[in-house]
């Protein structure tokens, strides 16, 4: 695992296609998410638990979406996503990349059960994670303002 290397997944509008170091590191630079989400790119270069996506919109880069702390052997997986510009938010990207995102997951790595963590006043992510089948599970144990969010695929 790491960088997605595959051939781009298009849904609705978007597609998640492989990362291009440079197009990402350009567009991490001015994202306008917080600096500790920045560094997933750079994590998935080296971690084996970690599968990183890029998000275009045509041929523009609109965002990262990415499978972590994957554990194969028990078919789960957390997700983490990002649309890098305030401008480009609320425009469905994110609800299309979780789509196609969860669609690779079930459909082509045989994952089971996909759980996101967010926090408590992130209702835009909570929308996304929603229209994409995701059931609200409770707090977190990491901390009282996350949320546990959790979607079940094809149980063996």
């Amino acid at each position: 695992m790491a960088l997605y290397t595959g051939l781009p997944l298009e849904w609705d509008s978007i597609a998640l296609v492989k990362p291009n170091a440079g197009d990402v590191s350009a567009a991490l630079a001015t994202a306008d998410i917080a600096e500790s989400q920045k560094g997933w790119f750079e994590q998935a270069q080296s971690l084996e638990d970690l599968l990183y996506f890029s998000v275009a919109l045509g041929t523009k880069l609109v965002g990262q979406i990415f499978l972590h702390d994957m554990d194969l052997d028990q078919h789960e997986a957390m997700v983490g996503y990002h649309i890098f510009d305030a401008e480009k938010r609320g425009r469905g990207y994110g609800t299309a990349a979780l789509g196609a995102l969860c669609h690779y997951a079930f459909h082509e790595l045989g994952l089971d059960r996909l759980v996101m963590i967010t926090e408590f006043e992130n209702s835009a992510s909570q929308r996304i994670a929603e229209k994409c089948g995701f059931l609200n599970i409770g707090p977190a144990r990491e901390g009282p303002d996350l949320i546990v969010y959790e979607r079940l695929g094809t149980v063996r």
